[in-house]
């Protein structure tokens, strides 16, 4: 018996799968991750990276032509996943079916991505999407086109609504037509669960329908004009979405001046909201930002759970962010009990502006622990410190940097009894830190006499306690 045949099919599958997918992960979840269940590094409706996916898309292709063992073994994970992104896909997967197509590989497809398609596409796609029964996820790259064709659309509404459970919608521009087959779609999916619309202009309004299984929304556009975007929740006597969590959607959107209905939701069900601020730091004065979060809190009264997706110059920002929250200005919701960050970076790393940030986020947070008792835990993370970890450390014990003392007052700390930091990461084992280094100190000059628990997210591949916690665990101890 080879080595293949010793290991039980379901351990290869598992192995199949990990290798397959952790370029692209989540291609095949339905349901959103809570904020607070990973330390992604990432917004969790960005887009997929076509490249990664293509990369993925692959390594399953190589998997099932290594050997027979292994093709029979992999071959249900190859289709699941389908990716059109061309006019060769299209003319190639049509003369499949034309020659015989195996009705077994269209049923395991669960996830269809149509790509940046061109209109002489639409002629083949009826025809390809009808052999596709089973799917589950509806990824639209270039919805202009797809819900263009009125022959597609009507085949998506008939043979992939009634099972859809998540659909994800790209754009540049919907309207009229567009927005009424959109709907159709989203109207005759009963099962939905996770419905994400990231267009740069909706033209004419787009409103959801009552979705009694919907637990995930979001509604994305960056545009700088508020006039030209308009997604609204259906507007009925009883609530629309009984069993919806988790809110996601750009603050610009939240509340413009001149158009006060840019995105409106009502929900006692809801407990988590992500807000991304990354581009409302640049935003004129016809954007009241702070009335518009106000606003939200006000219509969802069961908020527990905010998370907080912002860029690493807003910090910086003495009359943005930093300055605002926890504030009168910047008010959180009282029913929230845990607070999460994640802080991009764009632009050229500095460790100044690095320890200017911090000094802004904690000065932030001594107020929000003021006025939020309620508050239990606080979440804070960086990934872009997972890579710059050993040029900073090393600039620091050269003598570079010079670093600073960070204070959190008890006020503070005894209204957050649990506080969760996955801003320091080490990357492997010959990146740990030293108790000299910057992260470390800065660290250590927290004043965390009332921290009941930590959690400190490492990325060493050892698996013991990398010496950068270690360290921090001494600190502790000797309080």
């Amino acid at each position: 018996m080879d080595a293949v045949s010793r290991v039980p099919p379901e351990i290869w599958l598992e192995i199949f799968e990990y290798a397959s997918s952790s370029p692209v992960p989540n291609l095949l979840d339905v349901d959103i991750p809570h904020p607070f269940s990973t330390a992604a590094s990432s917004s969790a409706t960005d887009y997929y990276d076509l490249d990664c996916l293509r990369s993925a898309l692959r390594t399953k292709r190589s998997l099932v032509l290594v050997n027979r063992s292994w093709n029979s073994i992999a071959s249900e994970l190859l289709h699941q996943v389908l990716l059109i992104d061309s006019l060769h896909a299209c003319r190639a997967l049509s003369d499949n079916i034309e020659s015989g197509w195996d009705e077994s590989t269209g049923a395991s497809v669960k996830h269809l991505l149509l790509g940046t398609l061109c209109r002489s596409s639409c002629q083949y796609l009826p025809t390809i999407l009808r052999k596709l029964p089973n799917v589950k996820i509806l990824s639209l790259w270039n919805a202009n086109i797809a819900l263009s064709d009125q022959r597609t659309a009507d085949v998506i509404v008939d043979i992939f609504a009634p099972s859809l459970l998540r659909v994800h919608v790209y754009g540049e521009q919907l309207a009229g037509p567009q927005l009424a087959s959109l709907f159709d779609v989203v109207h005759s999916a009963p099962h939905l669960r996770t419905l994400i619309v990231d267009c740069k202009e909706i033209l004419g309004g787009f409103v959801v329908p009552p979705l009694p299984d919907l637990t995930f929304v979001a509604g994305h556009n960056l545009t700088r004009n508020p006039m030209d975007a308009l997604m609204m929740l259906a507007k009925v006597d009883e609530d629309p979405f009984p069993r919806l969590q988790h809110i996601h959607l750009p603050a610009r959107r939240l509340f413009a001046r001149s158009h006060n209905r840019a995105f409106e939701i009502t929900s006692p069900s809801a407990t988590i909201a992500t807000v991304d601020l990354r581009r409302d730091w640049e935003v004129g004065p016809e954007y009241d930002l702070w009335s518009g979060l106000s606003a939200l809190w006000a219509r969802c009264p069961g908020l527990t759970h905010v998370h907080l997706v912002l860029a690493w110059q807003q910090f910086a920002a003495s009359d943005r962010f930093p300055a605002q929250l926890g504030t009168c200005a910047f008010t959180l919701p009282q029913s929230m009990t845990h607070l999460s960050i994640l802080a991009t970076f764009t632009g050229t790393f500095r460790m100044s502006l690095f320890v200017q940030c911090c000094e802004a986020l904690l000065k932030s947070l001594e107020r929000v622990g003021r006025s939020h008792p309620t508050l239990q835990v606080v979440r804070f993370t960086n990934p872009v410190l997972v890579q710059r970890t050993r040029q900073a450390a090393a600039a620091t014990e050269m003598g570079f940097v010079k670093t600073t003392a960070l204070r959190v007052s008890d006020v503070f700390l005894t209204a957050t009894p649990a506080m969760t930091i996955t801003t320091f990461s080490c990357a492997s084992p010959s990146d740990h830190l030293s108790p000299g280094s910057v992260y470390v100190t800065t660290l250590f000059r927290l004043r965390l006499y009332y921290l009941m628990s930590l959690s400190i997210h490492s990325f060493a591949r050892s698996p013991s306690l990398s010496s950068l916690s270690l360290a921090f665990l001494d600190h502790v101890i000797q309080l």
